[in-house]
């Protein structure tokens, strides 16, 4: 970052608001002293206001159709840390893959110029071919997270036209014995059409399966996480059927991969709202899981399921999410996402 804008940051943050003290209903589900938590936020173009001439993020600069500024992109870091901390349940969570960020500089003023900086987080992050330059990324905790390694998995596309997010690929090692492998996903979007776009999702699927079966090839009892916005719910073809992921509650037998959101399956709740034909939820935000995290040996997920963290603050007066703009005005939100959350705890205390 430039020194001016560090300047700039500065200066605003002895005038700005504090974070709004988080009250007990705003927190997330109660967190024991022995887990790990881990969320995933699809943020909503959170991009720095400078303008890269590689990608297409005119629309996101002082001159741009959202006049975006340094003063709006300190809110919104501001107002996603806000999130992230309440998420965590007073303390921040231990690991965070983030979707729709611009590059590496956006996550280091998030873990920096915000209340977060208290975490020292550690970044990861890879550039994307995605044309309008978002991609992935996690910020983890270094005394509780070890990275091993980490690469991207490119979309299946040599059309640059049609390229989309890679897939980040790390591995992490707790409590310097367990191995996981995470996977941080952001598939592309439903844009022209369901249909029409199925197999744009059905391409990541296929790619994902393919390693996670190299995996339990290796071991049947691999420790895998996959979260990310699949722009597919639970039982679309691309997840169910491709990916091949258990969405009933009932544990697959190892190696399998298993849904932690299937709780919402059904229920009318998601993470995103479309305002179409039929309005409603859509539950594309998810966390899935191998067999090995449910069978409450070692390490194992919490009550075996994930969170949509749901704080009314994160919802304006219609019930939706609360995003930075509602057309081209200027609103101060969050995102167009709920985030969702899940808890790993080290042996089989409170794992059922």
């Amino acid at each position: 970052m430039h020194s001016g804008y560090v300047i700039f940051f500065c200066l605003l943050s002895a005038f700005i608001l504090p974070i709004r003290v988080v009250g007990q209903k705003d927190a997330g589900v109660e967190r024991g002293s022995s887990t790990l938590r881990f969320v995933f936020y699809n943020v909503e173009n959170l991009f720095e206001p400078g303008n890269d001439p590689g990608v297409a993020d005119d629309d996101f600069t002082p001159e741009g159709k959202y006049r975006w500024d340094y003063g709006k992109y300190h809110k919104k870091i501001v107002n996603i840390a806000k999130t992230l901390i309440a998420i965590g349940g007073w303390d921040a969570p231990d690991l965070i893959g983030l979707a729709e960020i611009e590059n590496w500089q956006v996550l280091y003023d998030l873990v920096t110029n915000t209340p977060l900086h208290h975490y020292r987080y550690g970044i990861i992050h890879e550039n994307s071919p995605d044309r309008r330059g978002i991609d992935t990324g996690v910020l983890y905790r270094p005394e509780k997270l070890k990275e091993l390694s980490h690469r991207v998995i490119p979309y299946p596309s040599g059309d640059t036209l049609r390229a989309s997010r890679d897939i980040l690929y790390i591995q992490f090692l707790l409590a310097e014995r367990d191995t996981i492998h995470l996977f941080v996903n952001h598939w592309p979007s439903r844009l022209g059409g369901e249909d029409q776009t199925e197999s744009r999702r059905n391409a990541p699927a296929k790619q994902l399966k393919a390693i996670t079966d190299s995996l339990f090839n290796r071991n049947q009892e691999a420790r895998i996480i996959i979260m990310g916005d699949f722009n597919d719910s639970p039982e679309d073809r691309s997840v169910s059927e491709i990916l091949g992921v258990r969405d009933d509650g009932q544990i697959s037998p190892s190696p399998g991969l298993n849904n932690l959101m299937y709780p919402y399956k059904g229920s009318g709740k998601g993470t995103i709202y479309h305002s179409g034909v039929v309005p409603g939820w859509d539950l594309f935000d998810q966390v899935m899981v191998s067999a090995a995290l449910l069978s409450g040996v070692k390490l194992t997920v919490r009550f075996k399921r994930a969170y949509i963290f749901e704080s009314p603050w994160l919802l304006d007066s219609y019930g939706k999410p609360n995003r930075s703009f509602r057309g081209p005005v200027y609103t101060g939100g969050y995102s167009d996402h709920l985030p969702v959350y899940f808890d790993l705890v080290n042996g089989t205390t409170n794992a059922k």
